[in-house]
């Protein structure tokens, strides 16, 4: 941990560390001349994944600038999301302009860009306490201006802002490491079986319900706590489905929920397939009994007709596909039925069994990824924790 006095740290108002605050503006949408541009025009989407902002998906017009349609903000401005997903934030290395729902804090010479920019990752629970209460909350500049912020001297923040510039770069280089992983996964799939939408090597074609019985899961009655209090079997949601094997979920449901409601039990090393909205096909692997909500189907594979892992990576990289073959254009949601009828290429046992194999060795390696991952985003928290706390 960093070694820092703060004897010399003074608190300030934030619009007495800058030199402005300016909020983002649109230009009119159906107007091309605005839109036609290299100016850099940040959403929030474009916000919150890097610190530094280099380009943004949409872009405007010098014109639109200069007819006065959308403000420009000078390289070094510290961008914050202050509408709908509030917090959100960056820092721009070019001049670059902003739609409404953000807002530019430009610094002065009291602050340094980096500082600000640790400084609101840490206090991001600040900001959005200062929201309104409407459906889609926004942080307006009045309330911006009633935060304060304690600064050390000017090269004391340099400092902070490389240590914790150093920790997160480790966070970086160990995800991008799993990044590749991934992708080696997905070269393997490739290499061994071909696109699995153009099913070039001409596998046969199989039905998800050739494979196991299908079944959804349900939701145990909220009225009756014991069916949820001091629970220890996994309940899954559809949200909880990150990743290729599943350990824990958020609630937890007793014995009698199983026996007495409408969820049911899943062996250990069932595949579970989620089937609404967004998360239609999202997926993941049991690792212990557990259950259910209704917006998840599973089933416990037979393993002496196809490999659990090649099917989960199958479905995994032609999700998108699959959604829509099965899914109209306004339909948003799975149902079994569609889930049971999902086409799956079906190419040679052995060769499935091969692929899961080195899928295993891939996933021992990420393993190890991710241990130093959770203690590079520790250590990093630490540091904030340390420093602005």
């Amino acid at each position: 941990m960093m070694d820092i006095s703060k004897e010399n740290w003074k608190s300030y108002n934030i619009i007495d560390v800058l030199e402005k605050m300016q909020t983002g503006k649109t230009p009119p949408s159906k107007v091309e001349k605005y839109f036609t541009g290299k100016v850099n025009w940040f959403n929030p989407g474009d916000v919150g994944n890097n610190k530094i902002l280099s380009n943004s998906k949409r872009k405007i017009t010098n014109i639109a600038i200069q007819e006065g349609k959308a403000y420009v903000f000078p390289k070094g401005s510290v961008l914050l999301t202050c509408i709908g997903e509030i917090g959100r934030v960056g820092i721009i290395n070019s001049e670059a302009s902003s739609n409404q729902q953000i807002t530019a804090l430009i610094p002065n010479s009291k602050i340094s860009s980096d500082y600000l920019y640790y400084w609101l990752i840490f206090n991001k629970w600040r900001v959005v306490k200062l929201s309104n209460s409407a459906v889609v909350p926004i942080v307006n500049n009045k309330r911006l201006r009633t935060l304060t912020i304690p600064l050390p001297p000017l090269e004391t923040q340099k400092q902070i802002a490389h240590t914790l510039d150093t920790a997160s770069a480790l966070i970086e280089k160990t995800q991008a490491q799993l990044d590749a992983l991934d992708e080696l996964a997905q070269s393997i799939f490739l290499e061994m079986f071909g696109d699995p939408v153009l099913n070039e090597k001409g596998w046969e074609v199989k039905r998800l319900s050739d494979f196991g019985n299908w079944k959804s899961g349900g939701t145990p009655s909220r009225s009756k706590p014991e069916y949820f209090k001091n629970g220890t079997i996994n309940w899954f949601s559809s949200g909880e489905l990150n990743s290729i094997y599943l350990y824990d979920t958020n609630e937890k449901i007793t014995e009698s929920a199983l026996k007495e409601s409408s969820t049911k039990e899943i062996l250990p090393y069932s595949l579970l397939l989620g089937m609404y909205d967004t998360a239609a096909l999202k997926s993941g692997i049991t690792t212990e009994k557990s259950s259910c909500n209704q917006a998840i189907a599973f089933a416990k594979l037979d393993e002496s007709l196809v490999d659990t892992i090649y099917i989960y990576h199958f479905i995994q990289f032609s999700k998108n596909w699959l959604r829509r073959m099965q899914r109209g254009v306004r339909q948003k949601n799975m149902n079994l039925s569609m889930i049971k009828n999902l086409k799956i290429q079906y190419p040679p046992l052995v060769l499935q069994k091969e692929f899961a194999l080195a899928c295993s060795n891939i996933q021992s390696q990420k393993s190890n990824f991710q241990k130093s991952l959770i203690q590079c985003e520790n250590l990093f928290n630490g540091l904030l924790q340390e420093i602005f706390s």
